[in-house]
């Protein structure tokens, strides 16, 4: 039986994601995500260890979350290839967002915003 890793609940959402890594610029869809980190899939990935920025739209907010993190997980979430990505740096504003997306389930803006 596999455990779950993962110390803080996680929700899942569909929203358009923009990643860039000195390797990679890729414009992917996260499909879950935490106070912590997310997942975004992705036909391009990056190796573990990776160091990325990562912007997405998030409701509540009137500018795209922009974060900085490290791929700590290339493989499958549901079915879907990509990476997961735990964040080293956010704003407080941006990371209150997200906190409270997650603690309450709403706030995230589903399918909405341009990844580019």
């Amino acid at each position: 039986m596999e455990t779950d890793k993962r110390r803080v609940p996680r929700v899942k959402v569909k929203v358009k994601a923009r990643y860039s890594s000195s390797q990679n610029e890729i414009e992917g869809i996260v499909t879950s995500i935490s106070e912590s980190g997310l997942f975004l899939y992705s036909t391009r990935l990056d190796p573990e260890g990776t160091q990325a920025r990562i912007e997405f739209p998030i409701a509540g907010l009137n500018h795209k979350v922009h974060a900085t993190g490290e791929v700590i997980y290339v493989g499958f979430q549901d079915g879907l290839r990509g990476m997961g990505l735990r964040f080293n740096r956010l704003t407080d504003e941006d990371r209150e967002a997200i906190v409270k997306f997650v603690r309450n389930g709403d706030g995230l803006a589903q399918g909405s915003g341009s990844a580019g």
